[in-house]
This record gives structure tokens, sequence and C-alpha cells, in this order.
């Protein structure tokens, strides 16, 4: 089955590369990429860039590249991605994402019509110092704070190197690298793009659009900034409140923030 992979960019041109030599390496190739690009300069200008895409150009992939320079927010370019690609699976990556050259053919083979989308295991990679920053590695997966958490967000469980693939679907998940039904997608998820910028709106998608599946032995590197980096503080951690209040109440978390364009 052909894949199409989209990638939303805001002009990462350091990690943009690295992220595009990563869809050219799979084993299960894919057949297109659409870039939808929101960087002040454009990503075009970058010859590293321009490389990355002449090679999946050579490997026979469609290329093509979207400009906007006014940034409607995550939610909307992925929307925007999937109705401009032609194929039933779309590959959504971010620009900061960089996948195993076996991550798509696990996806495959594990993905089912049951499952509206499915996700890999996620390991962060910080400027500073290489880490699995989405896993303690000192807390069991057995115990009661994982428990906890994993029960009260269905998010957050990805982020656990766990043995084995999980069985059961799962209710939400982040939007690092994804594997969607199109036409599922775009049916359910048309309403999301009125979040506007909130934060994780694009995790809110997973939500809206029905259960998926999380696929442990697919694997990709997110590289992220220092600031972001020790997110292992569960409870006090801002990336895990904004991410609580916009999958609780998302209508009024956008009415906290004062509007979509607050």
């Amino acid at each position: 089955m052909k894949v199409t992979a989209v990638i939303p960019t805001v002009g990462r041109t350091e990690t943009l590369p690295m992220v595009l030599h990563s869809l050219a390496c799979q084993t299960w190739p894919v057949s297109d990429l659409i870039v939808l690009d929101e960087a002040a300069r454009p990503v075009s200008e970058s010859y590293v860039v321009n490389q990355a895409m002449d090679l999946l150009s050579l490997q026979g992939a469609g290329v093509k590249i979207l400009r906007r320079r006014h940034r409607r927010g995550i939610a909307a370019a992925r929307l925007e991605l999937a109705a401009e690609a032609r194929t039933e699976l779309v590959l959504m990556v971010d620009d900061d994402v960089v996948l195993r050259p076996d991550c798509l053919q696990l996806l495959m083979e594990k993905r089912t019509t049951d499952f509206a989308w499915a996700v890999p295991y996620c390991f962060l990679v910080s400027a500073a110092f290489r880490r699995d920053g989405y896993r303690d590695s000192v807390v069991s997966k057995d115990a009661s704070v994982v428990r906890e958490w994993t029960a009260r967000y269905p998010w957050f469980v990805p982020y656990f190197n766990y043995a084995e693939d999980f069985t059961q679907a799962i209710d939400v998940a982040g939007t690092q690298c994804i594997l969607w039904n199109r036409s599922e997608f775009l049916e359910e998820a048309g309403g999301v793009e009125k979040l506007g910028r909130l934060p994780r709106e694009d995790t809110y998608l997973t939500k809206v659009t029905g259960p998926g599946l999380f696929v442990s032995r697919a694997r990709v590197d997110h590289f992220e900034d220092d600031s972001q980096a020790g997110r292992g503080a569960w409870e006090s951690s801002v990336f895990y409140r904004m991410h609580t209040a916009v999958m609780e109440d998302p209508e009024g978390f956008l009415r906290v923030m004062g509007g979509k364009d607050g």
C-alpha cells in the first residue's frame, strides 16, 4: 500500500534534512512527500534540505512544497496536508523527528482497519545530552504512579518503553510521528482547526478521530531544545498540564487563552 509522508515545518533546517533523509531510508518506502512550509525564510533555500528532497525524488517519490507565511497552528497544518495527500494512508511527521529505518514497516505491519492511527515509541534527543527522555528507567510500568497516570491520560502511554506492543486500542497519543487513515482523519478532525494555536492541539486530533495502536518496536528520535528537556516531573510539568487542559476541556481552554487568536 502506498503511503504519503507529510511534514509541517516552521523552518527547523538543522533537523528537517535528517527527517527527510530518514524517510528516504525507510524499508517501506513512501510514495509521496508533501511539506507545508510556514517558516519566515523558505526551507527550500537550504542546500541540505534540497539534497534530501532530491534523494527522495530519485527514489521515485513525488515531492511537493506548499508555502504559507502565516501560521494557523499545527492542527490546521495537519488538516491541510491530509487534504492535499492522494493516498489513503498518511504518515504525519514533525520537522524534528527522525525515523528509524524500519519504523514505517513496523507501523504498516501492525496497523489494521480497526484503528484510525498507529504511533511509534518516541525517544528524546536533547541538544546538550542524549537520553531516553520519555522513560524513567527507575520507575516500573507497574508502579502505582505509572498506573495512575496512564489511566488518567491515555496519551501518556506511548512514552513508556514497554517490551511488547500494545494489544488494546489507546484513545489519545502525541503526534510527533503518526500513521493515519486519511479519510477517517479528514471526516472526524475537521472541527479541530478552530482550536487555533493552543498547546498540543495536534494531540487532541487523535482523541476526536478514534482509537489507535501503539507499536513499541517502531522507534523515532525526537530532537528537542534544552529548554524542553527534563519532563520527568510529571505532576509539576507545564507540558503535561497543557496536555491535560486541552484534553479535558478544549473549548474552556480556548476561552481562557483569549479566543482563537489569543
